[in-house]
Parts: C-alpha cells; sequence; structure tokens
C-alpha cells in the first residue's frame, strides 16, 4: 500500500485500467499505477485477472488491450458497471431475508451481491439458476444450495430453457429476486434475450413475494423482450441515483422502492477475483 493510494473497489480499478487502454491502446504498470494512484503491485494483479478473463494482453511491463472486445460476454463487462450501486442494491436487498426461508436467486450479476450478503443470513435455502452464485454460496455452511439445471448461456452465465421452467413450475418459494435488464413506466419490465424471458416470465409467479433490483441506469430503458408491467413486482430495490419522478409514479402503481444508501466505506470490499 503506498501512502495516499486510491481506495477503489477491485472491479472499479479494473474499468479504470480498461477505459485507459482502450484510449492509449497499450500501458506500463508504472503508467497504470499513476494514473490510477495505486501500487505497481496492485496493478500487476488486476492486469492478471483481466488477462485471464481475455480482455487484455501482457506485456512486458504493461499490457496492450485485445481487439475485438466487443464480442467478449456482456457479463464480463456487466460485472464491472456500477459496482458500488450494485453492493448497496445487495445489502438492502439481502436484508429483507429472514433465516430459514426459501429463495429464489435469479442469474444476475446484481443479484450475486445479494448472495454475497445472505452468506451471513444462516440457515437458508436458495435455488438458482446462475453458476457464479452457486459457486458463491456452495461452501457456507447451513445454506443449501439447489442448481435448477438447463441450458448454460455463455454471454450471461445464465441456466435458461425447458429444464428451468420445469423446476420453476413444480416449486414456490417465500421470495424471488430477479435482475431487471430494462424498467420503464410505460413499456414495464424487459430483458435482452426471448429464451430469457421465457424463464424470467415463469420465474415472476414463483415466489410469495418477487423482488426486483435494479440500478439507476435500468430505468427508461426498453430492452428486446417484453416480461410484464412494474406491478409484477412487489418490491423493488435501487440506488440513490434513481429519478424520484419513475420512482414515485411506481410507488403509485403498488409497489414498494427501497433506496439502497452507499456503504459508510465500500473500499473494504473485495469482490472475490482479486
Amino acid at each position: 500500500m503506498i501512502v495516499g493510494e486510491n481506495k477503489m473497489l477491485p472491479a472499479e480499478r479494473q474499468q479504470r485500467i480498461l477505459e485507459v487502454l482502450q484510449q492509449r491502446r497499450a500501458a506500463s504498470i508504472v503508467e497504470l499505477a499513476d494514473i490510477l494512484e495505486t501500487s505497481a503491485s496492485t496493478i500487476n494483479r488486476d492486469l492478471s485477472v483481466l488477462a485471464a478473463e481475455g480482455w487484455l494482453r501482457r506485456v512486458r511491463g504493461g499490457a496492450s488491450i485485445t481487439t475485438g472486445l466487443s464480442a467478449d460476454p456482456p457479463s464480463k463487462l456487466e460485472r464491472l458497471r456500477n459496482v458500488r450501486e450494485k453492493e448497496a442494491i445487495g445489502a438492502a436487498a439481502a436484508a429483507l431475508v429472514e433465516p430459514g426461508e426459501v429463495v429464489f436467486l435469479e442469474a444476475s450479476t446484481t443479484v450475486l451481491y445479494i448472495a454475497r450478503q445472505l452468506r451471513h443470513i444462516r440457515p437458508l435455502t436458495a435455488v438458482t439458476n446462475d453458476i457464479f452464485i452457486a459457486a458463491e454460496l456452495a461452501d457456507t455452511p447451513e445454506i443449501e444450495t439447489i442448481v435448477t439445471g438447463g441450458t448454460l448461456r455463455k454471454a450471461t452465465r445464465a441456466l435458461v430453457g425447458p429444464l428451468v421452467e420445469q423446476v420453476l413450475a413444480a416449486i414456490h418459494v417465500d421470495k424471488v429476486f430477479t435482475g431487471i435488464s430494462g424498467l420503464h413506466i410505460v413499456h414495464g419490465l424487459s430483458t435482452g434475450n426471448m429464451i430469457e424471458a421465457q424463464t424470467k416470465q415463469r420465474l415472476l409467479k414463483a415466489g410469495d413475494q418477487i423482488i426486483g433490483v435494479a440500478d439507476h441506469t435500468k430505468f427508461n430503458k426498453v430492452a428486446f423482450s417484453r416480461l410484464g408491467p412494474i406491478n409484477d413486482l412487489d418490491v423493488l430495490v435501487t440506488d440513490l441515483y434513481a429519478p424520484a419522478e419513475d420512482i414515485e409514479r411506481i410507488r403509485e402503481m403498488g409497489v414498494t422502492v427501497i433506496i439502497a444508501p452507499f456503504p459508510e466505506s465500500s473500499s473494504s470490499y473485495d469482490d472475490g477475483s482479486e
């Protein structure tokens, strides 16, 4: 640790590294450490993580950007976006869970942050169609983790298709936590893929309480596949930057909206990948 080191989250640092490399095409460890106000050893670890995921190529003393980044799975990029907001949403949403409940954790980078907080709420039964969420909870005592099975979508790491839908038709849980790709006052809830939309539509009927999680960037967006009206949700958890006018209108629809406060210090949280 250097004096005055910038206390970014690992994912925030990595996003900034990629932004610098996209501008310059290549940069040295020393240059990146100076720009991000952190140590060379921290930058070196970040570069190793990003290289392993295919974002960049290591060169002597630094890194260069990988060509064709747009072809990489969107789940990688989504993991690096709005980390502070997702951390806050994850904590606020997890606080809704009581020990002994059965919850469904739908495949979503935001829901993954909920799963990390649920490690402290036990006993618990968690059902998921997300391989990362299953791995997150795998070694936690007193949390029984059930994976639905299904066809793996490499773009999002979600298990989708008939097998998942059969499981959803056969179970009923206390709470469903689902990520939202698009949330629009007029057009309702939407997602980017038709196959995932079918799974999500089943999911919206599988619990006593349906809890949607969406950071402010999902507001006023309409994705490719429509899911249904906003009031299909019982609760919406979002962040402090969500538009106040939209929040008021959503509450008028009968949906409980929870605004997640930012933690006093999010810099102490490590997303587990570094």
